[in-house]
């Protein structure tokens, strides 16, 4: 589980960085791992994985907001 941080982030900042970068919101809230997955994905499959920029910015978003409400966040969790 990944603790609140001390100042969490803005979710409107990981949900813009997740449209730029699939991947790097999550990477933003903690969750490296699966941050990098969706990156590496990306290269892998010459950018098709930015079909999924829509879900993982709200991924991010929904997370941050948990985030900021105190609650702790699986490294791989969704939603």
């Amino acid at each position: 589980m990944i603790a609140p941080p001390m100042h969490p982030e803005a979710p409107t900042k990981v949900a813009v960085a997740s449209l730029l970068i699939p991947g790097l919101g999550q990477i933003l809230l903690g969750q490296r791992a699966k941050g990098a997955f969706f990156i590496v994905l990306t290269l892998l499959s010459c950018g098709l994985a930015y079909l999924l920029s829509p879900a993982l910015a709200w991924d991010a978003h929904v997370l941050a907001r948990r985030q900021g409400a105190g609650e702790e966040i699986d490294p791989w969790g969704f939603f």
